[in-house]
């Protein structure tokens, strides 16, 4: 990820210097600077953040609850980790809850 954040970065920084460039050759007289984004804002814009977080496991839960809390508590684990998993577009096909 930090590889390809890197990356993307190097080629913000070029597009930015080449966009409003480029825009002035392209108009000629028709061009006019404050019908454009600002730097700032275009690297604002064209950034990436990521988090990594561990991704539970309802199999991991070790309290001691009567067996029909525990089944319940791992059922909400699971539905939460396929929420989450479908909010990053990575929910596993195939598998219905």
């Amino acid at each position: 990820m930090d590889g390809l954040r890197e990356r993307l970065v190097r080629q913000r920084a070029r597009f930015i210097e080449d966009y409003v460039e480029q825009a002035r050759i392209d108009l000629g007289k028709l061009f006019r600077i404050g019908e454009y984004p600002s730097k700032e804002d275009l690297r604002d814009r064209f950034s990436i953040r990521y988090r990594i977080t561990p991704v539970p496991d309802s199999d991991h839960f070790m309290a001691r609850l009567a067996s029909e809390d525990t089944e319940r508590v791992k059922r909400d684990i699971e539905l939460h980790i396929e929420e989450q998993l479908r909010g990053a577009g990575l929910a596993p096909s195939g598998r219905n809850l």
